[in-house]
């Protein structure tokens, strides 16, 4: 019976997490030359919706054409009645080379978008028009599976010999 619980939660963790899991989004900003660094700056989900949102950033150094790791990278994304800022760090990227901002956008409307960059001199910026999600978003596709999953794996793993 045990056995039978930590597989299916594992299965369910599995599904949930390849689910949630995102890739770059929209590239809204690509290989902008400043100050010494390429920076690439991606959004998602896309299109943008109300709920989490990711703004990944790629920073190379453009002589060494290499990554730079650590630099200290601010987001701030504002509609004009409120403001959100975040640090952007490898820690919240999926890739450990990439550094990410995640923002808990309520409100649909147009965003603006800021990347502030130790050591270059203005930020970068971009806007987004973020719609009201859908009841089909992706955290709740993902739960639904996971259900599923489970369920099944009770059902094959419940039978009696």
């Amino acid at each position: 019976m045990r056995i039978r619980w930590l597989v299916a939660i594992l299965l369910a963790g599995l599904v949930v997490g390849r689910v949630s899991a995102h890739g770059c989004g929209k590239v809204v900003i690509a290989s902008e030359s400043i100050d010494g660094y390429v920076v690439t700056v991606c959004h998602f989900p896309y299109p943008a919706e109300t709920g989490t949102n990711h703004i990944t950033v790629a920073l190379a150094d453009e002589a060494a054409e290499q990554p730079v790791l650590n630099r200290p990278i601010t987001i701030t994304a504002t509609d004009g009645r409120q403001t959100l800022r975040h640090p952007a760090t490898h820690d919240n990227a999926t890739n450990r080379l990439l550094y990410e901002a995640d923002f808990a956008i309520r409100e649909a409307g147009v965003w603006d978008f800021a990347i502030e960059i130790e050591g270059v001199a203005r930020p970068l910026t971009f806007t987004a028009a973020i719609a009201q999600a859908s009841f089909f978003s992706a955290e709740r596709i993902a739960a639904v599976i996971a259900v599923l999953v489970v369920g099944i794996i009770w059902r094959f793993f419940g039978r009696t010999r």
